[in-house]
Formats: C-alpha cells, sequence, structure tokens
C-alpha cells in the first residue's frame, strides 16, 4: 500500500525498495522451480532399491524387500503432497504480487498526467508578472520531471508485471509436472501391490501342487 500511495503521489521508488522487491519475487521464483523432480542422490537410491526389488521376483526373499519397496513408495507420495502444497502456496505469492504489480499499473495514468501539464502550459502563459512566471516555469518544469519519473515506474511497473507473469506459467508448469510425478508413483504402488498379490498366489499354490505330484502314482495307475 505504500509503494501504491507513493506512485500515486508522483514520487520516485529507492533503488533499495526496488532492489527489495525484486530479490524478495526471485526467491520466491526459485523455490517453486527448485522444488520440482528428485536429486540425483534420492533417484541413485530409487534405482538401487528397484533393481533390488526385481531380482527378488525371480525366487529369493520376495516379502520384505517388495515392503520395503512399498513403504518407500508411500514416503515419497507423502514428500511429494508436501511440495506440491508448498507449491501451491508459493504460487498463490506469485499470484498476489502480480496482482499488486498490475494494481500499481494502473495508478499510473499518463492522460491525466498530460492534461495538468496542458493545465500548467497555460497558467504560465497568462501570468504577466516575472516573478510569478519564474515560478510558475520552474513548477511547469517540476511537472516535467515528475512525469517522466511516472513514465519510468511505468516502464519499470511493467517490467515486474512481464516478469511475475512469466513466473506464474513457470509456477503452474511446476504444479502440473508435480501431479504427473504423483500419477506415476501411484500407478507404480499399484503395480507392486499386483505383483505381490500374484507372488502370494504362487507361494500357496506350490504346497499344494507337491501333494497333487505326490498323491498321483499312489492313487493313480501305479505306473
Amino acid at each position: 500500500m505504500a509503494l501504491a500511495e507513493a506512485l500515486a503521489a508522483g514520487e520516485a521508488l529507492p533503488d533499495s525498495k526496488e532492489a527489495e522487491i525484486e530479490m524478495v519475487v526471485d526467491e520466491e521464483v526459485e523455490s517453486v522451480i527448485e522444488v520440482g523432480g528428485r536429486s540425483e542422490d534420492e533417484s541413485d537410491d530409487f534405482m538401487v532399491v528397484t533393481k533390488h526389488c526385481q531380482r527378488t521376483r525371480s525366487g529369493r526373499e520376495i516379502a520384505d524387500p517388495q515392503a520395503a519397496y512399498l513403504e518407500m513408495l508411500q514416503q515419497d507420495l507423502a514428500e511429494t503432497i508436501t511440495k506440491y502444497d508448498s507449491a501451491k502456496q508459493s504460487l498463490d505469492q506469485i499470484s498476489t504480487r502480480l496482482h499488486d504489480a498490475r494494481a500499481v499499473c494502473y495508478l499510473i495514468d499518463l492522460d491525466d498526467a498530460i492534461r495538468q501539464k496542458a493545465s500548467a502550459q497555460r497558467r504560465v502563459q497568462t501570468l504577466v508578472d516575472d516573478r510569478t512566471a519564474r515560478y510558475m516555469r520552474d513548477s511547469f518544469a517540476h511537472c516535467l520531471t515528475a512525469i517522466e519519473a511516472l513514465k519510468h515506474d511505468q516502464r519499470e511497473a511493467q517490467r515486474e508485471f512481464t516478469a511475475c507473469d512469466a513466473s506464474e506459467r513457470e509456477a503452474q508448469e511446476s504444479v502440473v509436472n508435480f501431479e504427473a510425478h504423483m500419477k506415476s508413483l501411484l500407478d507404480q504402488e499399484m503395480g507392486q501391490r499386483m505383483d505381490r498379490e500374484q507372488a502370494e498366489l504362487e507361494i500357496n499354490a506350490y504346497p499344494a501342487a507337491i501333494v497333487s505330484a505326490d498323491a498321483g502314482p499312489v492313487n493313480g495307475s501305479g505306473l
């Protein structure tokens, strides 16, 4: 609100304030981009556990590795949801800053500044007293300086608006990537669950097959 009042009054924004605003916006955008995807260490651990569980499906130690892998998937899913919520919050903050930037742009009304300039010119031309004329010329010069400052502020606000708009698009793409990654994790978990159920069925059927094979020669033809 203080920024909007300063711009409406025709005051130039301090360099330190502009740098502070740009730094805060850049940090928010970087935080949204950095939460997407896995780190290299997490990807390596993920591949090691995946390969280990694939080897155990050949017949060695099925239960424990699969349970550990499912637990890892659940933890990864929970972390992904947490990062997704953080990205949504950052996106809301960026949207708020974008709204403020648009409000600043609307406050800069160049048509009104041009009308003030024309009115000042008419007043200067109608003055007879030299002192009053000099005073009005100084005021007119100040008005021109204020107009140039307003134009500069409008250009800065427009650049900030463009940057915020690009940041919003990047944040939305990051959210879409998180949703796709979460869906992939859910699909993997369902696939692992089906593999575990199939393995349990095969293990349960194996003793019955042995009993059936042993009982065949006794109850059959005896060959």
